[in-house]
């Protein structure tokens, strides 16, 4: 009998360790894949870029850069938004991606995305294909077919950050 409950042992350890080696590579696998979709991504227009990081157990994205302005001479303002109490926001900083999960290596879906261009939130997937974000968006609620795909890709230096005007006193 104490044999038999040292194989039972040893089978229950030989499980517990296969099932922490199975979680860990689940973790190192989704921590390469992230790593790869972080980090400064050009806009398809080309006029701006959106930093992607991690946010607890979410991707999000905020604007890191404007590169064309229609008023120079003026801040950039969210001032589009729907919402006519957010439109004095500054567009610089602001957050344009959130609530994103991985299914799949190099696939994000669930999220959310902001085009201040517009004022409007949209329904968000990214995929990740060599050194290319494709950015699904689709209307809220609305199936994935009912939506339209850019490319972002990578810049080959990253271009200056913005800066957020400060508040008037």
């Amino acid at each position: 009998m104490r044999r038999r409950d040292g194989e039972l042992r040893g089978s229950r350890l030989a499980i517990a360790i296969a099932i922490l080696a199975i979680v860990w590579s689940a973790d190192a696998r989704s921590a390469t894949d992230e790593s790869g979709v972080t980090g400064i991504w050009m806009t398809d227009a080309g006029d701006g870029a959106v930093d992607v990081h991690r946010c607890g157990t979410e991707l999000c994205g905020y604007i890191y850069s404007i590169l064309r302005l229609p008023h120079p001479e003026r801040p950039a303002l969210d001032d589009r938004n729907t919402d006519s109490a957010l439109r004095g926001r500054p567009l610089c900083g602001l957050q344009v991606i959130g609530a994103l999960h991985a299914d799949a290596p190099g696939h994000w879906s669930g999220g959310w995305i902001y085009d201040p261009k517009v004022g409007k939130i949209y329904g968000l997937d990214l995929t990740l294909r060599d050194r290319q974000l494709s950015v699904h968006g689709t209307l809220q609620g609305a199936f994935a077919l009912l939506g339209r795909s850019v490319t972002w890709s990578r810049p080959a230096a990253p271009p200056a950050k913005c800066v957020a005007p400060k508040p008037p006193r």
